[in-house]
């Protein structure tokens, strides 16, 4: 039997950062699968949004958990994935 496999899954992802004593969260326990063809957009804090990119991209590694590219580890730069950031409405001069 040919099973197909998700196009993207984020397994468990969680992103953390310490600096100085203190700790910031920026994602916890994070689990998505998109299937090839699916739109998908992302809802919520840009920080947090842009750290997924990154991660989905493979521009940042995950603290904890797996992103997972056609069932396959995703070992650095996902050369199938491209992100455009736009400026937030604050940047405009």
């Amino acid at each position: 039997m040919n099973e197909k496999l998700p196009l993207l899954q984020l397994v468990a992802i969680s992103q953390v950062y310490e600096s100085g004593g203190k700790r910031f969260e920026a994602l916890r326990h994070i689990n998505l699968t998109i299937e090839e063809g699916e739109f998908v957009a992302l809802l919520g804090l840009r920080l947090r949004q842009e750290h997924a990119l990154r991660l989905i991209t493979g521009l940042l590694r995950p603290s904890a958990g797996q992103v997972l590219y056609r069932g396959w580890p995703l070992q650095g730069v996902n050369p199938h994935a491209t992100i455009v950031f736009s400026p937030s409405p604050s940047s405009h001069g």
